[in-house]
């Protein structure tokens, strides 16, 4: 099926909506529910674009809040103190949010605020409204310290005031018909207490294949249409979810709230403790932006049972984890078509989780993930640390694009199989030998009793592809291998290890697995540089609005990835840039991004 016809419009073009009068029908963007071949060029996989999803970008936030009130928290009644004399601000900080109504800037002006105060449980600072944003004067003059005082530690908590499953996801009733990937009407038991502007959370059991015994999986959508016991979502559904015990909650997240250039930290935070150092938890339309965050023991941030959310721009500052079991610098869990953006990740041998039970449509997007820990990518009592890491139960849909990192971008098998159609294109996976780097893109292990399934590996430059124990090999099933380019060797090369010039050459050979040409060797092959490759499989009308001059091309045959990038030759992006103090000077023309079909009126959130 063709991509329904596009527009473009600027991702800083949203601004206020309009409220349609009360009808049956809410016209908001839909989605096709296959990619367009003539997007993925001259690769190979355009001859089987379905399993290649479409991502979608996030252009309605962060929200233009020029009209928007502003609460300066030193002002009175608040009256919190910036000069980091001991006082306690969490009280100012919180009667300010208490106090605003929608569409409220609750401003930290330049200087430090002390949260001292763990009387509430959850404890720290909790926005708990919607349309409401925590702003600084930027992440180096606004800084909010959180200090360790014993026991569960204060933090940032952005959820909704009672934010357990049960208060988020109420409401359930019985899903009848239209479980098929892509369909966009769904047949309820009953339509009660159910609105045209609604979320829902469409569930299943899991597959059989999947491994698992418990919980489910689920994708979350807002309703366009009620007509009788049918209901219309904005967008298709990314799964089939054609198991068993189908049901639909209606999901009751906070909207359009976000927290803005701010420094945030705990110093002082013991190794024991597992907690985010902040939580977006049963949020819709939420960002984090131009912040910096950290240090944290096993998370920094934690995002679950949320969707539509922008961490962009942010400083992921120090993972402290030497003895942890588990964890990373930013944890998504129960997540959905969610984008990751230009963030900088300092010192965390375990960057981007995407983690058990359940999560689809999620992007990672040209982050820069540099030196790890003090310890190197392996952290004592630890196998080895991953930059990027798919970890069981079901994760799908998931594209890790543009990346640049050091330690191993993997997935595993340990908790269960991941869902379909994960997608590695055109990342850098670094060799540091003093950071104990691997340089590996692959599985950690693998398992015959969940074997993996149509994954995709395209255009990633990297030290090397590696299927150990053959986890690219005879224990998966439809994978995708195209024109990645191994410097250093190749795993899966050969069951008896002899050299190869290409990956995949002699191999067991997996289910239905597709290879082409993944040569071992520096630099791209001179024939590749007539192929017509896409950029970007998410940015479809040229650079997002974060690149700039002084950065990698965003065209793939000069950018990141394997068409541009050689063992002598590394360009940088633009996270680099500024994480490493240089100028980010942005590109001459204003980009855009694609809209998801022709504009429509949309609800006002």
């Amino acid at each position: 099926m063709a991509r329904s016809q596009r527009v473009t419009r600027s991702i800083r073009s949203f601004s206020a909506c309009l409220l349609l009068p009360l009808a049956a029908v809410l016209m908001l963007p839909s989605a096709a529910s296959s990619r367009d071949a003539a997007s993925l060029g001259d690769l190979r996989i355009a001859g089987d674009p379905d399993r290649v999803p479409d991502w979608f970008l996030l252009p309605e936030i962060p929200v233009d809040t020029s009209t928007w009130q502003v609460i300066d928290v030193t002002k009175a009644p608040y009256n919190a103190d910036p000069r980091d004399n001991g006082n306690d601000d969490y009280f100012a900080i919180q009667d300010a949010i208490a106090a605003a109504g929608p569409d409220t800037v609750i401003y930290l002006p330049p200087g430090t605020y002390n949260i001292l105060t763990k009387r509430f449980n959850p404890a720290g600072v909790q926005l708990n409204k919607s349309r409401l944003v925590l702003r600084g004067a930027g992440r180096d003059r606004s800084h909010l310290k959180i200090d360790y005082v014993g026991g569960y530690p204060s933090k940032v908590n952005v959820m909704p005031q009672n934010g357990e499953r049960h208060q988020i996801l109420t409401s359930r009733r019985g899903w009848t018909a239209g479980f098929d990937r892509g369909s966009r009407e769904l047949t309820l038991e009953h339509t009660r207490e159910l609105a045209v502007g609604d979320w829902i959370s469409a569930e299943a059991d899991y597959p059989p294949r999947s491994g698992h015994t418990a919980n489910s999986y689920a994708y979350f959508a807002r309703i366009t249409r009620i007509d009788g016991n049918r209901v219309t979502i904005d967008r298709p559904l990314r799964d089939d979810m054609r198991t068993s015990n189908q049901r639909v909650y209606k999901f009751n997240p906070l909207t359009f709230v976000g927290i803005e250039d701010l420094e945030i930290s705990m110093p002082g935070v013991p190794e024991h403790n597992y907690n985010p150092l902040m939580r977006l938890h049963g949020v819709a339309y939420a960002w984090v932006k131009d912040c910096r965050i950290g240090p944290g023991f096993n998370n920094i941030v934690s995002v679950g049972h949320s969707t539509r959310y922008l961490l962009s721009g942010n400083h992921f500052n120090h993972l402290n984890m030497p003895r942890a079991s588990g964890g990373a610098a930013l944890m998504v869990a129960q997540a959905y078509d969610g984008i990751i953006e230009n963030n900088w990740f300092e010192e965390t041998n375990v960057g981007i989780e995407f983690d058990q039970y359940s999560g689809s449509g999620n992007a990672a997007l040209y982050n820069y993930l540099s030196r790890p820990s003090i310890w190197g990518c392996k952290a004592p009592n630890k196998s080895f640390g991953r930059h990027v890491f798919i970890h069981g139960r079901w994760v799908r849909n998931t594209l890790v694009e543009g990346n640049d990192g050091v330690c191993a971008f993997q997935w595993d098998y340990f908790w269960g199989t991941n869902g379909p159609f994960n997608t590695f294109f055109r990342n850098r996976v670094r060799h540091d030998p003093t950071s104990r780097g691997t340089g590996w893109l692959g599985p950690e292990g693998s398992s015959a009793n969940h074997p993996q399934t149509h994954v995709n590996l395209m255009g990633n430059f990297v030290q090397r592809l590696d299927g150990n124990l053959g986890g690219l090999d005879e224990r998966s099933e439809d994978m995708w291998v195209e024109r990645n380019i191994s410097t250093q060797g190749c795993r899966v090369a050969r069951p008896t290890n002899e050299a190869a010039p290409e990956c995949g050459i002699g191999m067991h050979r997996s289910v239905r697995t597709r290879w082409h040409d993944n040569p071992i060797r520096d630099a791209a092959p001179a024939s590749w540089k007539s192929l017509n490759v896409p950029s970007s499989l998410i940015y479809l009308a040229g650079p997002p609005d974060y690149w700039c001059q002084e950065a990698c091309s965003f065209e793939a045959q000069s950018g990141i990835g394997a068409f541009g990038d050689s063992t002598g030759s590394m360009c940088k992006l633009p996270a680099q840039i500024w994480a490493e103090g240089g100028t980010c000077t942005p590109l001459t023309q204003p980009p855009t991004a694609p809209a998801e079909t022709i504009p429509a009126p949309k609800l006002k959130p």
